[in-house]
This record gives structure tokens, C-alpha cells and sequence, in this order.
């Protein structure tokens, strides 16, 4: 992201926030985040290590583009049906899981977790408007 748009990010992060109306993530989430950058979908990936043995099933949260008519770029592919998805993973197959989707999100394109707080920021995208930070939190 350009640094100006960090700074745009930053002013608005103060200004407008909103809890998105998918279900709460539930599990237990690390403090300190890996991404990856795969075809336009920032991946963050919950620490398993917290739960209980029999209970280690970490969180991968997924954000993609709903509409990439209204991106100032234009990122290769389609539109994506939801914005947001939520995945337990399976330690033993790598496989996943899906577990909610957030339908009223659009153009999620930045995410971080909070480094000492249960919160997961995520910015949207557009060039018409301003975009707003989500937050969510497990339980």
C-alpha cells in the first residue's frame, strides 16, 4: 500500500469504525501476524499453540475483492462473492474449513490483528469514497 494511502488509512482508522454483521470469530488468534500476498487476497493465520491439544484448529482469515470496478488498480481475475471468509484449519491435512462470511463487506484490502488486543482491523478499498475500517474480535 503507498504510503499515502497508510496515511489516509490512519486518519480514517479514528474516525469511522463498524462491527460487520458475520458471526463472531471464535477461537483463539495470535498476536503477531503472517500474510501472505496470493492473487489479491491478504491471508492471516491464527496460532493453534493456545488451544488445548485436541482443540488446535487455527483460524485462517481470508478478505478479497467484491468489486474491482471501483479499485484506483486493476487486480487480474473476477469479483469475489463475499469479501471476508473465516476457515478452521486442519493441522494434520492443511485442509480448511469454511466457518462465516461477512456478505456485506466490500473491497476488504488491508489487515492487521492488533498487537495486544483480541481485534482483527481490516480497511476497504475504493476510489469513490473514503474507505472504512471493520473490526471483529473472537470470543
Amino acid at each position: 500500500m503507498p504510503a499515502a494511502s497508510m496515511a489516509r488509512f490512519a486518519r480514517r482508522a479514528g474516525q469511522r469504525l463498524r462491527t460487520p454483521a458475520a458471526r463472531p470469530f471464535r477461537g483463539t488468534l495470535r498476536r503477531t501476524v503472517m500474510t501472505t500476498r496470493q492473487s489479491d487476497e491478504e491471508v492471516l493465520v491464527g496460532d493453534p499453540l493456545k488451544a488445548k491439544p485436541e482443540q488446535r484448529s487455527p483460524l485462517v482469515f481470508v478478505s478479497a475483492y467484491t468489486n474491482i470496478d471501483i479499485l484506483a488498480h486493476q487486480p487480474a481475475g473476477d469479483n469475489a462473492l463475499f469479501g471476508f471468509y473465516v476457515y478452521k484449519m486442519n493441522t494434520t491435512t492443511g485442509g480448511l474449513t469454511l466457518t462465516s462470511v461477512d456478505k456485506g463487506m466490500e473491497n476488504p484490502a488491508f489487515s492487521r490483528y492488533h498487537p495486544t488486543k483480541n481485534i482483527l482491523y481490516t480497511a476497504t478499498e475504493s476510489i469513490h469514497e473514503n474507505g472504512i475500517v471493520v473490526t471483529a474480535s473472537s470470543s
